[in-house]
């Protein structure tokens, strides 16, 4: 895949100048699309997703894992915009290098005693190209 091009910034980005579109359920995995990033997975019988990505450090909005390295941002998907059938699928473009991105994904994150998500790491893509450790 051919690096995509450095978009300088110089103020710290929000949530909201990440931009996101509903993408393509094929291919599977994470692929280059005209504009960003392309993102896919196979979750046959979930109902509910959310793609987390890594961001640079000092960035708004911002959620972390315990034990993991890194600022991470959370977009819940919306069926049927973001489902085709068994696929959930998120286009991502972002003002930062989106090269070496690191991310993961929620399927069914099981409830709170409120009724909200509790969000545990997130799982691996079956079809990434490359994993890494999220050390340093």
């Amino acid at each position: 895949m051919a690096p995509l091009p450095q978009i300088v910034q110089e103020k710290p980005f929000s949530k909201s100048q990440v931009r996101v579109g509903k993408g393509k359920p094929l291919p599977y995995g994470c692929t280059q699309a005209i504009k960003g990033l392309n993102f896919s997975i196979l979750a046959p019988d979930s109902l509910a997703a959310w793609f987390v990505i890594e961001v640079p450090s000092a960035q708004e909005n911002v959620v972390t894992y315990p034990g993991v390295k890194g600022n991470f941002l959370r977009f819940q998907l919306q069926s049927p915009i973001n489902r085709t059938g068994n696929t959930w699928h998120i286009q991502i473009a972002a003002p930062f290098s989106l090269e070496g991105l690191r991310y993961g994904w929620h399927i069914d994150p099981e409830p709170s005693d409120d009724g909200e998500p509790v969000f545990e790491q997130p799982v691996l893509d079956p079809c990434a190209r490359c994993l890494s450790s999220g050390g340093t």
